[in-house]
């Protein structure tokens, strides 16, 4: 038999030997600033909620004047029969 499967040995749970704590990167130089990207997403939700409501109204607007249109042909058919 394999003498690697027999070898088990709980694993090392000494505090010195895992992180415990935050340690910041020394000498890194990609750094952003929290506020910034805050407000670039807040602003970037505003444009697509923007767009989004933009795209309602155009589109209602449409509806709307398609509606009026298919009204008037109605009327017009009505005077039509009822005047034969």
């Amino acid at each position: 038999m394999n003498s690697m499967f027999l070898d088990v040995r709980p694993p090392n749970t000494e505090p010195d030997d895992r992180s415990t704590t935050f340690q910041p990167v020394t000498g890194g130089t990609e750094q952003r600033d929290g506020m910034k990207l805050m407000v670039a997403a807040y602003a970037l939700v505003w444009l697509v909620l923007l767009g989004w409501v933009l795209m309602v109204w155009l589109r209602q607007r449409f509806l709307d004047d398609r509606i009026r249109e298919l009204e008037g042909a109605i009327e017009r058919i009505a005077k039509t029969r009822t005047r034969s």
